[in-house]
C-alpha cells in the first residue's frame, strides 16, 4: 500500500544518508559527514550510531562542546552505550578535563572489558593528571592529527606579548599521549600549544610562539630546536584543519627536519605520521605511503603497529596495488593477533579480505570475511556487522557469501 511505500522510501533515504556519512568520515572529510550526520539526526534525533559519528566529526574539527553534547546525547536512554562512554572520555580529554576523562574511561572498562580502548585511555588519563598537577608540564593532545591546547595562562600572555621572560615558556613541557580509535601515538616532548576550541586564534598564538622562539639564543632555550618543531607540528596539523595543505607540508617537513637533527625517534615518528596525514588528505597515497613506511621501525606498540599496517594496506588498495595490500594485510592480521582488541582484529581480516578479492583470491577472502564478521558479533558491533555486509565489490560476487548474512 502507499504507506508501506513511503516507509520503504524513508527507510532507503536513511540508509543511504547513513552510508554517506560513513564514508565521508572514513574519508576524514570531516565536515561534509557532520552535514550528513546531521541530516540523518534531523530525521531520527536519538540514532545513538549518528550521534557518536557526527561527535567524530566535530573533534576533529575542533568543535569540542559539539563533540562533548552529541556523546552526552547518545548516552540518552542508555547510560551503558559503550562507544558513547568512550566517545564522552575523549571529549573530556580533548577539553583538558583529565580527571572527569578518567572516570568515564573507568566507567567504559566496567561495562565493556574487552574494548582496548578503554585501557589506553586510562593510561594516557592517569599520565596526563601526573604531570600536570603540581609540575610545569602540561599535555599535547592530539585530534584526528594533532591540536594542542593552551593549559599555561603565563604562557599565553607571552604569547600575547603581555609578559616579557621566557622562563615560563621553558616552563611549557610535553609528556606522553597514546591515542585510541586513532591510537594515536607516541611520547611527546616540548610543546607549547594551541587555545582549547578556537583554531583560528590558537593557530595565530602558535605563530607568534613559533617567531618568538626563533629570536632566541640557544642560550636563552637549550632545548630551541625540540620547542621549533613541536611548534611546526601543531600549526602543520592547524593549517591541515583549514585545508591549507601546501602551508601544512612545509610546516611539517620542517618539523621531521628538527626532529633529526635532535636524534630523537619519537619526534621523527611524530613527523612522519603528520606527513603522512597531510599527503593523505592531498590524495598523494603513494607519499603517505611512504612516510608511513618509515615509521614502521621507530614504533613499539602492537596496537599501533596494526594501525599502521592497516593505513598503509588501504592505501595500496586506493593505487590498486593489490599484493602491496595483500602483503600489509597480513602484516595487520598478524600483529593483532598478539593483541586482545577485537575491533582492530576485525579491521585487519575486512582488509585481507578485500585484498585477497581483488587478487581473485575468493575462497581466502570469503574466510576472511567470515572471520571480520565474527568478530563483529562478538562486539555486538551493529555497525560494523551491516558494514562488511555491504563491502563494495569490483566483482559481482556478493552471492558468494551471502549465505554469511
Amino acid at each position: 500500500n502507499m504507506s508501506a511505500t513511503r516507509e520503504e522510501l524513508q527507510l532507503k533515504h536513511f540508509l543511504t544518508l547513513v552510508s554517506a556519512g560513513k564514508q565521508l568520515l572514513h574519508k576524514r572529510e570531516y565536515r561534509r559527514a557532520q552535514s550528513s550526520f546531521t541530516a540523518i539526526l534531523d530525521l531520527k534525533p536519538e540514532d545513538k550510531e549518528c550521534l557518536i559519528g557526527r561527535s567524530n566529526c566535530y573533534l576533529n574539527t575542533g568543535q569540542l562542546q559539539n563533540a562533548l553534547k552529541d556523546a552526552e546525547l547518545s548516552l540518552k536512554s542508555d547510560k551503558a552505550f559503550p562507544e558513547g562512554v568512550y566517545q564522552k572520555a575523549k571529549a573530556l580529554f580533548y577539553m583538558g578535563e583529565f580527571e572527569f576523562s578518567l572516570v568515564f574511561y573507568h566507567r567504559g572498562q566496567r561495562i565493556r572489558s574487552q574494548m582496548q580502548c578503554f585501557t589506553l585511555g586510562i593510561k594516557k588519563a592517569q599520565e596526563a593528571i601526573k604531570n600536570a598537577v603540581g609540575e610545569p608540564s602540561r599535555v599535547k593532545l592530539k585530534i584526528g592529527g594533532d591540536l594542542s591546547f593552551l593549559e599555561n595562562e603565563e604562557a599565553v600572555s607571552v604569547v600575547m606579548g603581555k609578559n616579557d621572560p621566557p622562563s615560563c615558556l621553558m616552563q611549557v613541557q610535553q609528556v606522553n599521549d597514546t591515542s585510541c580509535c586513532s591510537f594515536q601515538r607516541n611520547k611527546k616532548f616540548f610543546i607549547l600549544a594551541l587555545e582549547s576550541g578556537n583554531a583560528e586564534e590558537g593557530l595565530k598564538k602558535a605563530k607568534g610562539a613559533l617567531k618568538f622562539v626563533q629570536r632566541r639564543s640557544k642560550t636563552e632555550f637549550p632545548q630551541k630546536k625540540l620547542l621549533l618543531g613541536s611548534l611546526h607540528g601543531s600549526i602543520g596539523n592547524a593549517l591541515l584543519y583549514r585545508g591549507e595543505l601546501d602551508k601544512a607540508l612545509e610546516h611539517h617537513q620542517a618539523e621531521l627536519e628538527l626532529a633529526e637533527q635532535c636524534k630523537l625517534p619519537e619526534a621523527k615518528s611524530r613527523a612522519l605520521d603528520n606527513l603522512g596525514q597531510t599527503y593523505a588528505q592531498r590524495g598523494d597515497f603513494a607519499e603517505a605511503i611512504e612516510m608511513w613506511k618509515k615509521r614502521i621501525p621507530l614504533i613499539h606498540s602492537g596496537l599501533e603497529k596494526v594501525w599502521l599496517f592497516h593505513e598503509i594496506g588501504c592505501f595500496y588498495l586506493k593505487l590498486l596495488q593489490y599484493e602491496e595490500a595483500k602483503e600489509y594485510a597480513v602484516l595487520s592480521v598478524a600483529e593483532a593477533a598478539e593483541v586482545p582488541d577485537v575491533k582492530w582484529k576485525m579491521n585487519a581480516n575486512v582488509l585481507m579480505a578485500q585484498s585477497e578479492l581483488k587478487l581473485g583470491n575468493f575462497q581466502s577472502s570469503v574466510s576472511h570475511f567470515e572471520t571480520a564478521l565474527v568478530q563483529a558479533r562478538q562486539q555486538d558491533d551493529e555497525s560494523a556487522l551491516n558494514a562488511i555486509q555491504k563491502v563494495p565489490f569490483t566483482y559481482n560476487f556478493f552471492h558468494i557469501f551471502s549465505y554469511l548474512i
